[in-house]
């Protein structure tokens, strides 16, 4: 359905947008999406990624690895992680 589809690549953008927030902040070295969101990834991702093309400092999300996780627990390992 293409009206769900823009749907999906706007949201895509968004993320985008929140990530040059993220990236300004704390320059990460690897953002992990999970959990429900994660089983999405080929409807938004590549708007994301459109998007952060478009980051002021190309060379940090040329040093930016994002990936997906199909690990039912990540958002636990995330938060446990925080705390060590």
């Amino acid at each position: 359905d293409a009206a769900a589809r823009a749907i999906w690549a706007e949201y895509g953008a968004h993320v985008g947008r929140f990530m040059w927030a993220v990236l300004y902040a704390y320059d990460p070295q690897c953002v992990v999406f999970g959990g429900g969101i994660a089983s999405a990834w080929d409807l938004w991702g590549d708007a994301m990624e459109a998007v952060l093309r478009e980051f002021q400092y190309a060379e940090t999300v040329k040093n930016l690895k994002v990936a997906v996780s199909d690990n039912p627990d990540i958002a636990i390992l995330g938060a446990a992680a925080l705390v060590l």
